[in-house]
C-alpha cells in the first residue's frame, strides 16, 4: 500500500477498498459482455460469472469527524458528556450540510458501481 494511503482515515480507506473492488467487478462485467452471446450461452461459466460480478450500485455518504485543533493526544478515549455533545452536534451539522446538496443522494451512473460523497471534500 502506498504511503499516501496511510494518511487516510480508516473509513476512507475501507471505502476506497470497496470502490476498487467495485471497479474491478465492473471491468470483469465489461469483459464478459465483449464475449459473443452465442459463446456465453454454450458455457455455464459465464452464467456463474454474471451472477458473481453483477453487484449492487453503491452511494456512500461519508460522515467523518474532523479533529478540532484543540483536540489533544487523548482524543481516542475522551468521552465526557461535553465532548460527546460536541461530537454529536458536529455530526448533525455535517449531515445537514450534506443533505443541502441533493446530488449527494444520486446513484452511480450506468457503468459505475460506486460513488461517494464527503461534505468536507465538496465544499
Amino acid at each position: 500500500m502506498p504511503a499516501l494511503c496511510t494518511a487516510l482515515s480508516r473509513t476512507r480507506e475501507v471505502t476506497q477498498n470497496v470502490n476498487d473492488l467495485q471497479r474491478l467487478r465492473q471491468i470483469v462485467w465489461d469483459t464478459i459482455e465483449r464475449v459473443p452471446a452465442a459463446v456465453r450461452k454454450k458455457d455455464p461459466w459465464f452464467d456463474e460469472m454474471h451472477a458473481r460480478m453483477f453487484g449492487a450500485r453503491y452511494n456512500c455518504i461519508h460522515l467523518i469527524y474532523k479533529n478540532k485543533l484543540t483536540a489533544g493526544h487523548y482524543k481516542d478515549f475522551e468521552f465526557s458528556h461535553e465532548t460527546m455533545i460536541e461530537h454529536w452536534n458536529t455530526g448533525l451539522t455535517d449531515m445537514r450540510r450534506t443533505l443541502e446538496n441533493p446530488t449527494c443522494l444520486d446513484m452511480p451512473p450506468p457503468g459505475v458501481n460506486f460513488v461517494d460523497y464527503d461534505v468536507h471534500r465538496h465544499q
